[in-house]
């Protein structure tokens, strides 16, 4: 076997000992919390269940009324990775959207300001024209007199 070749295969095992070791520590370290996540979930129970014991006299268990307040509370779904990752992709979307508004909004505001200068110019040149005439007015009516 050429040198090369050698070489090329033993990278490419050294890989797939890595990414397949390492998946394995994955897997391991999800087992671990979804175990512990068990044994929280067990300690919750048994604390609600003692809670629950009826301590007042004179009521059966059936009519007691600590039981009865009591209601099923689902417990919440933990995430897949997926949907992660999909929450993840959705903000960056709407970053992306919100940057995308901001950038219109600004380039509004700009040809907004460009058209309230234009407007403000052609005051000042009608005001100018206005004075001018005016201006002019008076003199004819000075050389008249």
């Amino acid at each position: 076997m050429p040198l090369h070749l050698h070489v090329l295969v033993t990278t490419i095992g050294a890989c797939i000992v890595h990414n397949v070791s390492s998946s394995k520590e994955e897997e391991e370290e999800e087992e671990e919390e979804e175990e512990e996540e068990e044994e929280e979930e067990e300690e919750e129970e048994e604390k609600e269940e003692k809670s629950s014991l009826c301590r007042t006299s004179g009521h059966s268990h059936f009519n007691c009324p600590r039981q009865q307040q009591q209601q099923y509370q689902p417990r919440p779904i933990r995430p897949f990775r997926s949907h992660q990752h999909q929450k993840e992709q959705q903000t960056q979307q709407q970053q992306h959207q919100q940057q995308q508004q901001q950038h219109q909004q600004q380039q509004q505001k700009k040809e907004q300001q460009q058209q309230q200068q234009q407007q403000q110019r052609q005051q000042q040149q009608r005001r100018q024209q206005q004075q001018q005439r005016q201006q002019q007015q008076q003199q004819q009516w000075e050389q008249q007199q």
